[in-house]
């Protein structure tokens, strides 16, 4: 079929492959118009119009129902604003050798608990040893409240709310 926006605008699924991850420039307009036509996009490696090494936009970019890459997450899946226009992500096994990757180090890592770690307690611990946490908070303090109380009970040494005060009537 021709690479027209009738094409794209008739058909249920248009597999998003005319970009890769290496994009470093804006996609032509006559490709940012085929791919606004389609009704539901599943991108292969990533959606064209994404940087795969930042995450940017160049020019224009598609929000994808999905992404199918291979072998490795790229930076562009994992941060803003490309993260947001993958969709459902699916790292798909091509049979990469395990230690492939080995000799590369990570640039960029999905944020999940697993990174979120804190220091473990010891006896000789006090509040200035701990950290010390400011949270900045306007009149209606209830949100920081709350979150001063899950610092201390995370193990922040010291927290300092401030709040701001309600005006003289």
């Amino acid at each position: 079929l021709p690479f027209e926006t009738a094409e794209a605008g008739r058909a249920e699924l248009a597999i998003d492959a005319v970009f890769g991850a290496g994009l470093s420039r804006g996609i032509p307009d006559r490709v940012a118009k085929v791919l606004r036509a389609a009704l539901c996009i599943v991108a292969v490696d990533i959606p064209s119009g994404v940087d795969g090494a930042t995450g940017a936009v160049r020019g224009a970019a598609f929000q994808a129902e999905c992404t199918v890459t291979f072998a490795a997450l790229k930076p562009g899946h994992l941060l803003h604003p490309g993260s947001g226009l993958c969709g459902d992500l699916i790292l798909a096994d091509i049979g990469m050798p395990s230690g492939a990757f080995d000799a590369v180090p990570a640039q960029c890592f999905r944020d999940t608990p697993g990174l979120w770690t804190l220091p473990e307690r010891t006896a000789s611990d006090h509040k200035y040893t701990r950290g010390h946490l400011s949270i900045l908070s306007g009149e209606l303090a209830g949100a920081s409240v709350l979150a001063a109380m899950a610092a201390r009970r995370v193990g922040a040494g010291l927290v300092t709310l401030v709040a701001e005060h309600p005006p003289e009537a």
